[in-house]
């Protein structure tokens, strides 16, 4: 019985176990799909700063220095945004498959736990018949010495 509980709360400290280095994997990648879509926010935003400047420097005579710097920051802003798009999409089908993966492994543990459960009942169920056939055993001797009533009368 002993060796059958410590199976069992081993497996139980397993699952546990995997269950939460599942979910902290799902947590670290929606923490740096977030981060992702945070820089790719603040990326954004500057160039529609920039666009903002633009939009402004048409009325006034400017250096095309200037204009040139401008143009080569919006250039790299929006290289920029297109590796980050880049990195959010594969950030989110990493999200997927951990998630489906996590999925997985919830029905592996559901799937062990069930075997779990049936082996404990064919245990449960075998400890009964032998202690049934143990008090069986035990009552057929004690029938046997048992003398009849009629030798005891005499």
């Amino acid at each position: 019985m002993k060796k059958f509980r410590s199976r069992w709360e081993l497996l139980q400290r397993l699952s546990a176990q995997r269950r939460k280095l599942a979910e902290l994997d799902v947590l670290r990648a929606r923490t740096a799909l977030s981060e992702t879509s945070g820089k790719e926010l603040a990326i954004q935003q500057e160039l529609q700063a920039n666009a903002h400047v633009f939009a402004n420097l048409t009325a006034e005579p400017v250096s095309a220095h200037y204009l040139v710097a401008c143009r080569l920051v919006t250039e790299q802003c929006t290289e920029q945004l297109a590796a980050l798009h880049t990195e959010r999409e594969s950030r989110q089908q990493e999200l997927h498959k951990l998630l489906t993966a996590w999925r997985q492994r919830s029905v592996e543990v559901d799937q062990t736990d069930q075997l779990t459960q049936r082996e404990r009942q064919v245990y449960d169920a075998e400890q009964l018949a032998s202690e049934q056939i143990e008090v069986d055993e035990h009552s057929m001797a004690l029938h046997r010495n048992r003398k009849p009533r009629s030798e005891e009368m005499s």
